[in-house]
């Protein structure tokens, strides 16, 4: 048994035709939407930053909370001093180490010294009122990154109507083009048959030009409003989307965008820059606080070997 193949070029060339005929899928305002708030440049650097603030907020809590380390060295010395005291570290004392020769010039003792310290703040004024700066400017910086998102959904709807009412107007002057030349012929046409002067062909030819430079125009624009669209996304590489062919509904924009706008006091950046001076005043505080004392335990397992 044998099968027939067509040829690579021709097999890529009928792939490429049927790609082209394949429709483009269409993207809707809520499609796009939901793209930004992934995607969208705006977006993911107003998120990163609300991470880092939030990972500072983590770090404040080093001043509140219980903390424990591990200590770790060798040494090796032959100082008289170092040396016997290595050996009583060491717990390794015998009647020999107290010869004075051996004690005026030991030999090379070395000691594997290790440790655990564990540390609890009991009063630090100024690691809790800096906490509370941290969190408080966490906060705001995640009110800040909502605020963002309201303002990058904006841009997507401005966007969005833009690439559609572009697109339109490339799709209107299209068929005022073809009018015109249409129109152009006839008036060439009664021309040639004595009907119309020359001047009615010659403004006719006048007009057709005019509406091709328009509509020449209005393609590069309904290029470049898709690409800003694709912009915005957070995926300018890819313009390779359908759009409807008709403006959506600004009640589905109410529903995509929210029913009610908040109230003046409700709104993020509000909500971000109320946030943001309570994190102020918590900061004087802590640096205030750094006058007074502090009140700290700690316990410690020291471990001392020869080896």
């Amino acid at each position: 048994a044998g099968c027939l193949s067509a040829p690579a070029p021709a097999l890529a060339q009928a792939q490429a035709q049927a790609q082209a005929r394949a429709p483009v899928p269409t993207l809707t305002l809520a499609q796009a939407l939901d793209r930004a708030g992934r995607a969208a440049y705006a977006n993911r650097i107003a998120d990163a930053q609300a991470l880092d603030q939030a990972g500072q907020a983590a770090q404040a809590m080093r001043g509140v909370l219980p903390s424990a380390r591990v200590e770790g060295g060798y040494l090796r010395t032959t100082e008289p001093l170092g040396a016997f005291g290595f050996t009583l570290r060491q717990r390794n004392v015998t009647p020999a180490a107290f010869d004075p020769a051996r004690l005026n010039d030991p030999p090379a003792t070395g000691n594997l010294a290790s440790a655990i310290v564990i540390e609890q703040p009991l009063i630090n004024l100024d690691a809790v009122y800096g906490r509370q700066a941290a969190a408080r400017a966490s906060a705001a910086a995640r009110a800040a990154a909502a605020w963002t998102r309201t303002g990058t959904a904006l841009d997507v709807v401005r966007a969005y109507y833009g690439a559609l009412l572009a697109t339109e107007s490339a799709v209107a002057l299209d068929s005022a083009a073809r009018a015109a030349h249409a129109h152009e012929r006839a008036a060439e046409s009664r021309y040639r048959n004595g009907v119309a002067t020359r001047s009615d062909a010659l403004l006719a030819a006048v007009r057709a030009g005019q509406l091709d430079a328009e509509l020449l125009g209005a393609r590069s624009d309904a290029r470049l409003a898709r690409m800003r669209l694709a912009v915005v996304l957070g995926a300018p590489a890819d313009t390779a989307f359908g759009l409807p062919d008709r403006l959506p509904d600004t009640l589905a924009i109410a529903r995509l965008a929210g029913e009610e706008s908040p109230a003046a006091g409700d709104r993020a950046d509000v909500r971000a820059a109320r946030l943001a001076a309570l994190a102020a005043e918590a900061n004087g505080r802590r640096a205030a606080a750094l006058l007074l004392p502090r009140v700290n335990s700690f316990a410690r397992l020291d471990w001392h070997s020869a080896g």
